[in-house]
């Protein structure tokens, strides 16, 4: 009787044994599945900011290449299309040069070759001559300038592209339009006698706050000369005190005339 108690003694005793030896086997085979289920992703510290991490980033700045299936001479009409609805004035293809067009609508017309930061300061929409990979122009009208990033338009397509990107196909040639003065037939001299310089004094006593100096005299005298150069200077323009396209652009936008412009900021406004 004793013997058969020890027996079932015995049998219970290896029972729980092999129960804890398969417990503790099921326990540590089953950590790593868990494991895996609470390690963080990749490159994240911290499981929280997992969602903060999956926020889109901005999308980047357009290619700058020719318009898709238009030749360089289609994207230069689309560019003056563009240009011209700036102004609110007519564009017709075939009817003649832009630059005569935009004279007949009472405009001029200018064209430079010179780097992108001659244009922006000049602060004016223009056409603008690029050059692709294989070195092949197109053009575009650059409209808009804003922290670095540039405009371009041709017919129904606009890019918005980095300063630093449009260089690299930057071609150096660009016309641009502008608004001259009644009776300006081309640059006014010191010594000359022309309405324009009635009128440019007449324009930067009031941007300057002062009174007119002329008093409506159309003689480019010594006191207008030394105004023209003060105001030259004050712009980064080249100081010679001569009264052309540049100096009057320049003019007309400290005056807030309401041509159409680049960028509504002035260097004075930082």
């Amino acid at each position: 009787m004793i013997s058969r108690i020890y027996k079932w003694v015995f049998a219970a005793f290896v029972l729980l044994a092999c129960a804890a030896i398969w417990s503790t086997f099921y326990n540590n085979k089953s950590k790593p599945a868990m494991m895996k289920q609470i390690l963080p992703a990749p490159g994240i510290n911290n499981p929280a900011l997992a969602v903060k991490n999956t926020k889109k980033k901005p999308l980047a700045l357009d290619t700058l290449q020719i318009p898709v299936g238009q030749s360089a001479a289609r994207s230069q009409e689309m560019a003056y299309e563009v240009l011209f609805r700036n102004w609110n004035i007519s564009y017709v293809q075939g009817r003649g040069s832009a630059c005569e067009q935009a004279m007949e609508q009472g405009l001029g017309c200018l064209r430079r070759k010179g780097g992108l930061d001659s244009l922006i300061q000049l602060n004016r929409p223009a056409v603008v001559r690029l050059l692709d990979a294989q070195d092949k122009e197109f053009y575009y009208a650059m409209t808009s300038f804003n922290e670095g990033k540039i405009t371009l338009s041709g017919g129904a397509e606009t890019r918005t592209v980095a300063m630093d990107d449009l260089k690299t196909r930057w071609a150096g040639d660009y016309v641009l339009l502008w608004r001259f003065p009644a009776g300006y037939k081309g640059t006014v001299k010191p010594g000359d006698d022309s309405p324009v310089a009635a009128w440019f004094d007449k324009e930067l006593a009031s941007v300057q706050g002062r009174s007119i100096s002329s008093q409506g005299n159309t003689l480019f005298n010594d006191e207008l000369v030394r105004q023209v150069k003060r105001f030259q200077y004050s712009e980064g323009l080249l100081i010679d005190g001569i009264i052309g396209p540049e100096t009057i652009i320049h003019l007309n936008t400290a005056a807030k005339s309401g041509e159409p412009v680049l960028t509504n900021r002035r260097k004075d406004d930082h």
